[in-house]
């Protein structure tokens, strides 16, 4: 009798153990999901593609050069007829899906003089932007408005705060006038510029204003380090392989990341994999603040995902020795396993 209880005893404290395993295992599992889900949807920037569809059927992709590739103003209009013959190639078109068939963005940068007729002047840091590119990139605005590539006239700019105090002492300045390299400009909203020590680091700790491509350079000569665009992407690498290979073949030193499909497993898992060669780069590009902090984000989940991953392995592997032990030792005869088959079948037919 004794034996049968601390046999019984013994199997409770094992099962004990396995429930413990799997709540313990189970909310960390729980958990890294959460960030990871939670992870996946915190940046703006990497979101192009989701607020423009959220079938799945469209990828988001950004093309990034150094200066030295020379690609300029005019290579944007050709880059725009190689996607749209590429994509007409494999039967896609416009009306294929509804809407436009595809969103672009691109930039150019530049240092320039801000000044006010007062003699009030602050340097800063220029982007000359084309395309949607606030559709891309939609930055927190204080005050005022965005501009676009459509607009009528492109003598707008957009200002962070820190130059809209240093010149106006305000912020509510939508409307004022500013002079750019002896060009009038109207300030068409005010925006904050994060200050926090992930984006100082990033490479975005410097005033900086924003203003239409052609304005800051009329001859179309400044290079174009970025280029980004949400297309159709109906199967895997289809996008990817379209930009490497066809519409931006000629660019020779170029980094095309696949930003829809970053922050998931695969994507995790080859950073786990190459983090050595994420940190160590040989060619000229230098990537904008915000793949930066897209790339920190990358590598922080990608820990978070190989805890998930100890986990699920960890609770697998108990669960199949705990199976695999209890059949051994049970031995169940073939009239049992006759009787589970009938059991299934019964299940399956009146499903």
């Amino acid at each position: 009798m004794q034996d049968i209880i601390k046999e019984k005893l013994h199997i409770s404290w094992k099962l004990l153990a396995i429930i413990v395993l799997t709540i313990v295992m189970g909310a960390i599992i729980g958990y890294t999901g959460f960030v990871l889900h939670k992870g996946k949807f915190s940046l703006t920037d990497q979101l192009a593609y989701y607020r423009y569809d959220t079938s799945g059927e469209f990828g988001q992709f950004s093309v990034f050069m150094p200066s030295s590739a020379n690609f300029v103003r005019e290579n944007v209009d050709y880059t725009r007829y190689q996607l749209v013959n590429s994509l007409k190639e494999n039967g896609i078109e416009e009306g294929t899906y509804e809407g436009r068939l595809y969103v672009d963005a691109y930039y150019g940068e530049s240092e320039l003089t801000v000044e006010l007729d007062t003699g009030k002047s602050a340097k800063v840091k220029a982007k000359g932007v084309g395309g949607d590119y606030f559709y891309f990139h939609p930055l927190e605005l204080v005050s005022g408005t965005y501009f676009t590539e459509d607009f009528l006239n492109d003598d707008y700019v957009l200002i962070d705060r820190e130059c809209a105090w240093a010149l106006f002492g305000a912020t509510d300045v939508e409307g004022f006038w500013v002079n750019i390299n002896g060009e009038l400009y109207v300030i068409a909203g005010v925006y904050n510029r994060p200050d926090d020590e992930l984006n100082k680091i990033a490479g975005n700790a410097d005033s900086t204003i924003y203003m239409s491509y052609s304005a800051m350079d009329p001859e179309g000569k400044t290079p174009i380090t970025c280029y980004e665009v949400v297309m159709p992407d109906p199967v895997k690498n289809f996008g990817l392989n379209m930009l490497n290979d066809k519409v931006f073949a000629d660019v020779t030193s170029k980094a095309i990341v696949c930003n829809s499909k970053r922050y998931t497993w695969p994507s995790y898992w080859n950073v786990l994999q190459n983090k050595r060669a994420r940190k160590m780069r040989v060619d000229e590009i230098a990537f904008p603040y915000w793949e930066n902090i897209a790339r920190d984000l990358e590598d922080r989940l990608s820990g978070y995902a190989r805890v998930q991953w100890i986990c699920m392995g960890i609770l697998a592997t108990v669960y199949v020795v705990s199976i695999t032990a209890w059949i051994i030792k049970h031995k169940p005869d073939r009239e049992s396993v006759e009787r589970m088959e009938d059991w299934f079948g019964e299940k399956t037919r009146k499903k």
